[in-house]
């Protein structure tokens, strides 16, 4: 296939994973900026963040090189719309299984991103995704160590940092990407 005919594919690539990254900068800054209230309301505020920010990075899995980083970024995607349909169902639960579970969630996610790394170490761009994974992962410790006396705010700027982190290194990696190819 010549580079005349992959142009387009490409671009469409390029700008569907630009869509999600974005989308992840504004879920992360959603989940920061507004007032949180106590108990059941932001349990569930929290669940519908990160069910939107699941969905958000299952458009991103699309822009994926490879079926096997698609399937592991669409189960990150499952993940995160998961853990939000959980809380959102049972908003009642209290803070501590919240906290326990948003550990799990960012600790699953750090660990396929490690994964996605390993498949796409050669790509320019890809220490992005090494830096989220790496930062996943040091934000899954802060969380699970908080755990079980965190309270509402604190988890909710982890879960905004987090989509924060991971929509810019995104970005980042999908602006890197398309600019060595041509």
């Amino acid at each position: 296939m010549s580079a005349k005919n992959t142009a387009p594919a490409l671009i469409g690539t390029t700008a569907t994973s630009i869509a999600g990254a974005v989308v992840m900068i504004l879920v992360g800054l959603l989940a920061l900026f507004p007032p949180f209230a106590a108990g059941v309301r932001a349990t569930v505020l929290l669940g519908r963040i990160i069910v939107i920010g699941g969905f958000a990075y299952f458009a991103y899995a699309f822009a994926a090189w490879s079926e096997e980083v698609l399937i592991l970024r669409m189960l990150i995607a499952f993940i995160y719309i998961f853990g939000g349909f959980y809380l959102l169902v049972g908003p009642e639960l209290a803070l501590r299984p919240t906290t326990l579970l948003a550990a799990a969630i960012v600790l699953c996610e750090s660990l396929l991103e490690l994964t996605i790394f390993s498949r796409v170490r050669p790509l320019p761009g890809s220490g992005w995704i090494l830096f989220d994974g790496i930062a996943t992962l040091v934000l899954a410790y802060l969380i699970w160590r908080s755990w079980p006396s965190s309270s509402t705010s604190a988890l909710r700027v982890f879960v905004a940092v987090k989509f924060i982190l991971s929509g810019f290194t995104r970005l980042m990696y999908s602006v890197e990407v398309p600019a060595s190819r041509s």
